[in-house]
């Protein structure tokens, strides 16, 4: 990604965060509305000093900042006592996300789970988040052996962490809390198995929640005008 793709992304970024649109933004700015709609659509290929400062002072940050791409993945759901997984019902209405520890540009279909009890147990603590890919069906091979988000193929079971392991039947499975002073369910079929793929710990992680307001065509009033 070249700088000018980053500042147009990170923009938009900004943008959304702040619930507003290009106009109200240029005239906060003291700026053509073209001038910050030619970066949101990459014909500025060299915004001036002046431009970026007076949109950055709108902004409240730095000019620097808008070149940071931050990247973020939708909290979809929690998981609580027993290890049950509590989900949203449409991960893109997901409230809040969380910053990739790992400060690269990951796969855009992962998404992240909040730990809400402690008996995940050494791998994850409260307020752990649990990175994993909720598309994935059925159960791939790495699965087997892992910390998975697991899915009954009974309907009527509900959905939790657990390690995968090989059942004695075929097409079976081991489903293994990690607080082992608990049952594990014997030879289990299952319908998917997403396996964890990294921990990301509650002390290092930025959370973002998603504007209410996006879309709206003002900035805050309580937002100082740039001088």
């Amino acid at each position: 990604m070249d700088i000018i793709e980053r500042l147009n992304d990170r923009l938009k970024e900004l943008m959304k965060e702040h619930g507003v649109k290009a106009a109200p933004l240029a005239r906060r700015a003291q700026l053509n509305e073209s001038a910050v709609r030619d970066i949101l659509r990459g014909r500025s290929k060299n915004p001036g000093i002046v431009t970026l400062e007076r949109i950055a002072g709108v902004l409240d940050l730095r000019p620097s900042d808008l070149y940071e791409i931050r990247d973020y993945l939708p909290i979809v759901g929690t998981i609580r006592s027993e290890d049950i997984v509590i989900r949203v019902s449409d991960p893109a209405s997901a409230k809040e996300s969380v910053e990739s520890p790992l400060q690269r540009r990951f796969n855009r279909d992962w998404a992240a789970i909040r730990v809400e009890t402690d008996s995940l147990r050494p791998l994850a603590q409260p307020g752990d988040f649990l990175i994993f890919d909720p598309h994935i069906t059925g159960v791939p091979e790495d699965a087997v052996g892992k910390l998975c988000i697991c899915t009954s193929a009974n309907s009527s079971d509900q959905e939790r962490a657990r390690m995968v392991r090989l059942g004695d039947k075929p097409e079976t499975y081991q489903l293994v809390p990690m607080n082992l002073s608990a049952a594990p369910d014997l030879n289990k079929r299952i319908k998917t198995a997403s396996p964890i793929i990294f921990v990301q710990p509650a002390a290092l992680a930025n959370i973002k929640k998603e504007p209410t307001h996006a879309g709206t065509d003002t900035l805050h009033e309580t937002q100082k005008p740039f001088s």
